[in-house]
């Protein structure tokens, strides 16, 4: 999904949301990866910030998190796409957190790099780290596994 880190302009009051390298990623990906059949793209319809996709039933939602405040998103993302989620996965504050809303797991993902320069600015900081999530057929979640990152 798209994001803010992407953006051709550095400066967001002068960029748009469709000027992004995001998009590049995605043609490249498109390219290289269309004769494998284990790869699926779906296309959203609600634009390139939203992914909507299953996981075994489970309906799953994907934001990157610029546009959504971790505390609303179930509810923004629900009225917004007329959609009921299981799971809806964020990662925009750089650090992991998950909060079950209103039946819906909201599971934000760390960075990579940890903090970058603008999040130091406000004096915020997080270790690099990635979540590994298990979902299982019956019961759905099983685990929420933060990993920290050297």
């Amino acid at each position: 999904v798209e994001d803010n880190q992407s953006r051709v302009t550095s400066d967001r009051k002068k960029s748009l949301s469709e000027e992004n390298y995001m998009r590049l990623t995605e043609w490249y990906l498109k390219a290289r990866l269309k004769n494998n059949e284990c790869i699926e793209f779906l296309d959203s319809e609600h634009g390139m910030d939203i992914a909507k996709f299953k996981v075994y039933n489970y309906n799953c939602g994907m934001v990157h998190g610029h546009r959504d405040n971790f505390k609303h998103t179930v509810s923004n993302l629900t009225t917004y796409t007329r959609n009921i989620y299981d799971f809806i996965f964020t990662s925009h504050y750089h650090h992991p957190m998950f909060e079950e809303q209103n039946m819906t797991m909201v599971i934000g993902n760390g960075s990579l790099v940890g903090v970058d320069a603008y999040s130091a600015s406000l004096r915020l900081s997080s270790y690099p780290s990635q979540n590994f999530i298990t979902i299982n057929k019956d019961d759905g979640l099983e685990s929420i596994c933060p990993i920290r990152l050297k």
